[in-house]
């Protein structure tokens, strides 16, 4: 790092970007781009502890060791995240009431200092380092290296089920209800609904397909096949969404 950095100046790491807040913007000094550190060094099937340099995105994740039959332990809201970013910002997602953050499957971490120097930190292994950098925002260093616990599972396909609330304490009883079979939950609100339908919502439910039912999307349940994909040619105006538009739409 030393080497990076000029006399006097700062340095922060970039993953690829997605952090709420421009968290790398670095006005009094430098960042360092990542995404080179891009390469699977070890895995143990045994364990599904994957070890990989921290550019190594969740998609290359999926990519490569969905078909195998590992999936990463917390998945955000989207793939375009480095591992690195992910232990720094220790993200979340649809599972985080379940299974916690994603710090909280890290088994080890390779940590360059200020100085130059590579560290080697863990829960067990300078406890106290490993938890500084695990959610501190790529402030204790460089993260060189992740080692990860994937889980196994049957199919690369996921069993989702919508269920409607027609207001806030609807959606609320749903989303707090004890649902160990589907460990993923998210709901779409409806921000403009008020009065009895205030909170008003879709609760959507998720868990890895198993056995036959996988094997009804696809022969083979970790070659998920995707549909055509559908996009807009050309971008509105601005002005078409505004409260009426989105009124509209939500009441579809």
């Amino acid at each position: 790092m030393s080497d990076f950095r000029p006399q006097g100046s700062s340095i922060i790491p970039r993953g690829l970007g997605r952090s709420y807040g421009d968290a790398t913007l670095n006005s009094a000094g430098h960042v360092l781009l990542t995404e080179r550190l891009n390469r699977f060094l070890a895995f143990d099937p045994d364990t599904g502890i994957l070890r990989a340099e921290a550019g190594v995105t969740l998609e290359d994740v999926l990519d490569v060791f969905v078909p195998r039959g590992w999936f990463p332990p917390v998945l955000p809201g989207t793939k375009f995240v480095t591992l690195g970013g992910a232990v720094a910002a220790d993200i979340h997602g649809k599972n985080h009431h379940c299974d916690g953050t994603f710090g909280q499957h890290v088994v080890s971490l390779a940590l360059v200092l200020a100085d130059g120097s590579t560290v080697k930190c863990s829960p067990k292994e300078q406890p106290e380092l490993f938890w500084a950098t695990v959610g501190g925002m790529g402030l204790t260093g460089l993260i060189a290296e992740v080692s990860i616990r994937l889980r196994p599972v049957h199919s690369a396909y996921m069993e989702v089920q919508h269920t409607p609330a027609g207001d806030l304490e609807t959606a609320m009883r749903l989303l707090e209800s004890d649902r160990p079979e589907a460990p993923y939950t998210v709901a779409w609100i409806d921000c403009l609904a008020s009065g009895k339908q205030l909170g008003r919502s879709v609760v959507m439910t998720g868990a890895h397909t198993h056995g036959a039912a996988a094997l009804h999307h696809s022969p083979d349940p970790f070659d998920p096949k995707t549909g055509r994909r559908w996009s807009v040619p050309c971008n509105f105006p601005s002005w078409t969404l505004n409260p009426l538009t989105i009124k509209a739409f939500n009441s579809l």
